[in-house]
This record gives C-alpha cells, structure tokens and sequence, in this order.
C-alpha cells in the first residue's frame, strides 16, 4: 500500500535491469510489469496500460514463443488495466 514509495523505487530497478541487460531481456520485462502494476494500483491507468503493453511486448520477444509465466502475469495485469479502463 506504499504506492508512492514504490514508484520511484521500481522506476530505478526498471532503469538498471535495462541498463545491464539491453532492451530485451527477462528481467528487463518483470521489471516492467513491476513498474505497471504499481502505476496500476497508484491509480494511474493510462500510465500502466503503457508499461504493461511494453511489458508484454518485451516479454514475447525474450521468452520466444515457449512463453513464460512472467509473460502470463503480463498479459493478465494489462487485462486487469483494460477491464478497469472499460475496454
């Protein structure tokens, strides 16, 4: 529930995982669907629709088409962000 204190912590955790690993890399996409969920429950919707939506497509293309529970959470979270929106 420390939403506000989370935010700027997952931004930096994102920010590094990137940093060290390139652009396509497991962790890089958990570390974005860390950030998208926190921006989920901080209530800012169209914020995490984003980093959800880049979650997943950074998830597809480095777990490959075997997939990945971290892609399932992904994809769930943006369907979680989506309902929430109406769409």
């Amino acid at each position: 529930g420390l939403h506000a204190e989370a935010l700027p912590l997952a931004h930096r955790a994102f920010e590094e995982k990137r940093e060290l690993y390139g652009d396509v890399h497991p962790d890089v996409a958990a570390a974005l669907n860390l950030l998208g969920w926190i921006l989920r429950q901080s209530g800012d919707l169209a914020a995490a629709d984003s980093v959800l939506r880049e979650a997943v497509a950074v998830g597809r293309a480095a777990f490959g088409a075997e997939g990945d529970p971290r892609l399932a959470r992904a994809l769930n979270d943006l369907g979680v962000v989506l309902e929430a929106r109406g769409e």
